[in-house]
């Protein structure tokens, strides 16, 4: 379940540091090991960057012709008031 919360932070164009506490004891044995399959897990997780960048600059751009609109509707409108 936290590999799967995780999956959109991990990877990418990021640098991920992961600290695994692990113990030598028999004890935590169990512990230990679902430990070591997690810190595996969420090492193979990759992200599709490409598309995300995609979607950035699209909305980029879509926000950036907003701002112009509005930008110029609000100078339309003060000359007229004026």
């Amino acid at each position: 379940m936290l590999t799967t919360l995780l999956k959109d932070t991990l990877g990418g164009n990021s640098k991920t540091i992961m600290l695994c506490n692990i113990s030598p004891s028999n004890v935590d044995r169990a512990a230990t090991i679902d430990t070591l399959q997690f810190a595996s897990m969420a090492g193979n997780i990759r992200n599709q960057v490409g598309e995300i960048k995609a979607v950035e600059r699209a909305l980029s751009r879509y926000y950036l012709m907003k701002f112009a609109t509005v930008t110029a509707e609000y100078f339309f409108t003060y000359e007229e008031v004026r």
